[in-house]
């Protein structure tokens, strides 16, 4: 199974691999930016649509990744 790139606890813990602090780092601010973008999406009404096709990303896939901006078709 493919890890989602948004998916910060399963991509530091659950690899059985240790990161160090800067990888560490890197990964937490990635995902604060991709938090960030999620919300001006959500101020400007295109939240949940995709940005590549404008098509809307089905519910089930944002309960799983909450900051995607790409339909399954274009992640």
């Amino acid at each position: 199974m493919e890890v989602p790139p948004n998916d910060l606890p399963a991509r530091i813990g659950e690899t059985g691999e240790s990161l160090d602090w800067g990888a560490q780092l890197d990964l937490v601010e990635r995902a604060l930016e991709e938090v960030e973008a999620s919300l001006v999406r959500l101020d400007d009404g295109t939240y949940a649509t995709c940005e590549v096709c404008s098509v809307r990303i089905d519910e089930t896939v944002l309960e799983a990744a909450p900051t995607t901006s790409r339909c399954p078709d274009h992640s």
